[in-house]
Order: C-alpha cells, then structure tokens, then sequence
C-alpha cells in the first residue's frame, strides 16, 4: 500500500494551490472566480455550469452544498423551515434557465 504525497488534497487541488503550471494557474483563477470547487469529500474538482446548489460527486457520489460545502445534505438543506445560512439559497447564482450568473 502506498502512501499519498500530498495527504488531504488531490493532485489537482495541489496543482491549483502552487500555480506553477498552466493548468495550475487556470484551475486556480476559476476558483478564485467560484466556478470550481472540491468536493469535501473525496477532494474532485467540480465544475458548476448550471442549475441548484445541491451537488452530487461524481467520483464518490456524496451530496453537498455548493455555497457552505456541507456533507450529507439533501433539499431540506434550503427549506425555509430550517435554520442556516444555505435556506432558500437553493437557486442562488442561478439565472431563469438554470445557468450559473
């Protein structure tokens, strides 16, 4: 079993945060500008184009929030009937069709 270099982060979190590459310069800026985040489970760089705050991984299949990156949510999450920051900001940043603003 082999030890991961960079424990807690993925390679491209890794990239992102030193910037000494193309990639990593361009991965950082589009998370500096909200459109990329990491999952907080699994640390897979999400890419946000459109529609609701509730994400689903693609590598892990862990539902969080795009806005506090809570784990384990579901749409009660932005229920108005719940107490947080995240309620009725289930459509924040989105426009009429569903694309990110």
């Amino acid at each position: 079993m082999t030890i991961p270099f960079h424990t807690g982060k993925s390679c491209i979190e890794l990239e992102a945060e030193n910037k000494n590459t193309e990639n990593g310069k361009f991965i950082w800026e589009m998370t500096q500008l909200g459109k990329i985040k990491f999952c907080p489970q699994c640390h897979t760089a999400c890419l946000k184009e459109n529609g609701c705050n509730k994400m689903i991984c693609s590598q892990c299949n862990m539902k969080w929030c795009w806005l506090c990156l809570e784990i384990n949510i579901d749409y009660d999450h932005y229920n108005s009937g719940k107490i947080g920051v995240c309620v009725g900001k289930l459509w924040l940043g989105v426009d009429e069709n569903g694309n990110a603003i």
